[in-house]
């Protein structure tokens, strides 16, 4: 007996049930990319090329082995010395992408203790929960009364940690890290951040939302990325040496994969120099998703967050979201549906990102695009959306 008659039968369901994923398309230039992460347009900077391409001819290609055998690179070691630094931490650690950091990270650090993790974190800190040791907990979206009274019951554990992104990477909105940090502190806790959406967006310097808030000093590991706001690749994690260290004897994700490339290490170097003077683009950056979210509101388009450059526009339905996307796409528009389980059921939406690299035309052709398709994919949109009751699900505000 073969499992093909299964596979065929399990991806037939995801197809009925509008679920079904297959790789796009290249994006081509004729459209407009509004599902990036390159926030600030860092991976087009002429100087971010320019660095990658004279540390080929320094370092070749490939690293050759994982960080602990033969592929520890002078750049590797030059932007660990930079991200410590730059945070004001005394050790940082260089990961391949953000999966392998929040995996990596929180399996090593937490022990056989608590996790409490904030429902809506990423599949690489949920994944990492779960393949620790320690029990975790799962607190309702940026619920501090539900989260408090979990840490009350746990009171006894050690370790424990407290597990949030800060700018959350499908809805756009900010965890109350100012809560988070009193909270870790009432009850002796641990605090892990995710900043992957946040570097290079808040900050004087481009740090992310704990520097925004004058939290650095609160926070016990910090966890950031290169791939979206700085234009590159690969992760991090800073914090005291003696945690640093342990990450780099226990993490898994670490320990057995070859290094990230050093040509990528050098060009991430560049990216940090770059970014600590870009504070009025970020500034822009940020009124431009105000603006944009404004926008959407005047149409009576359901959306989240205040000023981070996710903007989810919410849906409810996969059928229809996928309609509209496909209906964008037609339009030059390239914006991609967003469905379970990379959200929960009934919150299908389009994730719209913006990044420096638009222009006030491509803004204009969004909207011109969006306003055209509305009627043809979703009839309903013709009523406020805004006007749904409190907390209610979207799913059924554009039926099929």
């Amino acid at each position: 007996m073969t499992l093909d008659p299964w596979f065929e039968q399990s991806l037939e369901s995801l197809k009925d049930n509008h679920l079904f994923r297959e790789l796009p398309a290249s994006w081509v230039g004729a459209d407009v990319n509004f599902c990036s992460n390159d926030y600030l347009g860092l991976s087009k900077h002429p100087e971010m090329k320019r660095v990658a391409k004279e540390a080929i001819d320094q370092f070749g290609l490939g690293s050759s082995g994982s960080r602990l055998v033969s592929g520890n690179s002078k750049a590797h070691v030059e932007l660990e010395k930079l991200l410590a630094d730059w945070y004001g931490k005394e050790d940082a650690l260089f990961f391949n992408s953000g999966y392998n950091a929040g995996v990596g990270v929180i399996s090593a650090v937490s022990g056989e203790g608590v996790i409490f993790s904030d429902q809506y974190n990423h599949a690489s800190l949920v994944d990492g929960c779960r393949l620790s040791k320690a029990e975790t907990v799962v607190y309702e979206h940026a619920n501090m009364a539900h989260l408090e009274s979990l840490l009350k019951q746990h009171s006894e554990r050690f370790p424990q940690w407290i597990v949030s992104e800060t700018v959350f990477s499908m809805d756009g909105d900010k965890a109350p890290l100012n809560k988070l940090v009193e909270l870790k502190k009432k009850y002796k806790a641990s605090l892990l951040i995710d900043e992957a959406h946040a570097v290079g967006v808040y900050g004087d310097l481009g740090r992310g939302l704990a520097e925004e808030l004058g939290l650095f000093n609160e926070i016990d590991l910090l966890l950031g990325m290169f791939g979206k706001a700085l234009g590159s690749f690969g992760a991090f994690a800073v914090g005291d040496k003696p945690i640093i260290t342990w990450i780099l004897n226990k993490a898994r994700s670490f320990i057995f994969t070859t290094a990230v490339p050093p040509l990528i290490a050098a060009a991430n170097v560049k990216a940090i120099e770059l970014v600590k003077g870009m504070k009025n683009e970020r500034l822009s950056l940020r009124k431009k998703a105000e603006v944009f979210r404004d926008f959407l509101k005047a149409l009576d388009f359901v959306t989240e967050g205040d000023d981070s450059p996710i903007i989810p526009l919410l849906v409810g339905d996969p059928e229809n979201t996928l309609r509209l996307s496909k209906a964008l796409k037609e339009e030059g528009i390239w914006v991609q549906a967003i469905r379970p389980p990379t959200v929960p059921k009934g919150m299908s939406r389009l994730r719209i990102t913006l990044s420096l690299l638009h222009q006030e035309k491509e803004y204009q052709q969004f909207f011109t695009a969006l306003k055209k398709v509305r009627g043809e994919t979703c009839p309903s949109w013709d009523r406020p959306m805004r006007d749904m009751p409190q907390g209610a699900s979207p799913s059924g505000a554009c039926p099929a």
